[in-house]
């Protein structure tokens, strides 16, 4: 069953002229056969309509008549007048909607044609061409028709930025569901849209294989959104390098272990920027979990599964004297322990993270956090502590190479100074 029709209008004086003669563009309205119609009306003008619509045999149940006198040039208050009007009718019948702003002031007509963007109307109808001198609204050229929906499609692309911004990457796919083709978003585009909005998403997540697929995809298709009606350029990768950087990224790589680790420190530095503090202590302290894994890995010791036929009974006496703990084989240690028996292999960088008096602070405060073993919540100030401990820790392990693994990993929207760390 077809939806019930309901026409918008905004109705000035020149609806019809001293002489009796009636505007062409309204006679056309009029002569649609609405279901019901809403005319935004002043004073002045509801006269003219009531002799208008008498003439058209309109009855009191198929029309209401909002007026506007007071707020006529107050595009808001215009605008919540009669969206407030326009939705009880909604919440009573279900109907679909056309909009004329053709007539009335020009607030008026602004404030009809942002409440049928906003009531995603069927058309939006608007008379084009110059005005005749007879007095009435007269055009030459007819009525020109919009869809709501290509305007409406288009905001939301624009969110889809919005939230790709903020690293909302979960709400930019959302959107992107209800999005279509139209004469603005070209069915290419919109296809691009959907891969970097993947490709960002999944780089969230550290799956890198899908990080690979979608930029190899995106690598095809970037000029198409750098050149789109979109300014989806704000959001891409900032160069064809990074690109085709992103589109080989897996465990062949170079160093992928140093990049992955940053990858992570750079998670934690965006879940800053997203008031996420817990999150981003989670990712700092993996972070400097990774680093002394790795190390003790090229030492042929793995800290979560410890086989004792790699270490001399000496390291083993004397990792028990430091920490208490009898190493006994298949043994799991933690950070502070591993950055330990780092030391006792001839690796003082496990040390020097976990003896510091900052780690031993910071870590304090991560032990009572309601994520571990306590009530407390991270404050920002806290996660920034985190941040920067980790990143001198960071600077200390992989000395010259780290600016350019940032370089490297730093999302397109986000500067080198957008991560406040020292």
């Amino acid at each position: 069953m077809s939806k019930k029709r309901c026409l918008i209008m905004s109705c000035g004086t020149g609806i019809k002229n001293a002489g009796g003669d009636i505007s062409e563009v309204f006679q056309q309205q009029l002569e649609e056969n609405y279901d019901y119609h809403i005319f935004i009306v002043t004073d002045r003008s509801r006269t003219v309509i009531e002799e208008t619509i008498r003439m058209y045999g309109l009855t009191d149940d198929k029309y209401l008549f909002v007026n506007v006198q007071n707020e006529m040039q107050n595009i808001g208050k215009l605008f919540y007048k009669i969206l407030k009007v326009v939705r009880k009718l909604q919440k009573d019948e279900d109907y679909s909607f056309v909009a004329d702003f053709t007539s009335g002031t020009k607030p008026m007509s602004a404030a009809t044609a942002f409440v049928g963007v906003v009531m995603n109307a069927q058309k939006i109808h608007y008379a084009v061409g110059r005005r005749e001198n007879t007095g009435i609204a007269q055009t030459t050229d007819g009525l020109e028709t919009i869809k709501a929906k290509v305007i409406t499609n288009y905001l939301d692309a624009l969110k889809v930025i919005d939230f790709i911004k903020i690293l909302n990457f979960s709400a930019a796919e959302s959107i992107i569901r209800g999005l279509s083709s139209d004469d603005i978003i070209s069915k290419e585009e919109l296809e691009s849209i959907k891969i970097a909005a993947k490709l960002y998403s999944h780089w969230e997540k550290f799956d890198y294989t899908a990080v690979q697929k979608y930029a190899a995809a995106l690598l095809e298709k970037r000029d198409i959104l750098k050149n789109g009606n979109l300014f989806f350029d704000e959001v891409l990768p900032k160069n064809e390098k990074q690109l085709r950087f992103l589109s080989s990224f897996n465990e062949k790589n170079a160093k992928f272990q140093n990049y992955v680790i940053v990858d992570l420190f750079l998670n934690g530095c965006r879940r800053i920027k997203t008031g996420a503090y817990n999150d981003a202590v989670i990712r700092f302290y993996a972070v400097m979990e990774h680093i002394i894994k790795c190390k003790l890995l090229e030492k042929n010791i793995d800290n979560s599964n410890i086989e004792i036929s790699n270490l001399t009974n000496e390291v083993i006496e004397k990792f028990y004297e430091k920490t208490g703990q009898k190493l006994k084989g298949k043994d799991k240690i933690g950070l502070t322990k591993s950055g330990i028996l780092l030391d006792l292999l001839g690796d003082d960088a496990g040390v020097k993270i976990v003896y510091s008096k900052e780690f031993k602070k910071i870590m304090n405060k991560r032990n009572h956090l309601v994520l571990t073993h306590g009530w407390q919540i991270v404050k920002k100030e806290d996660a920034e502590a985190w941040q920067n401990f980790t990143y001198n820790v960071l600077q200390n392990s992989f000395s010259d190479d780290l600016e350019h693994i940032i370089e490297s990993l730093l999302h397109p929207f986000l500067k080198r100074n957008d991560y406040p760390f020292s």
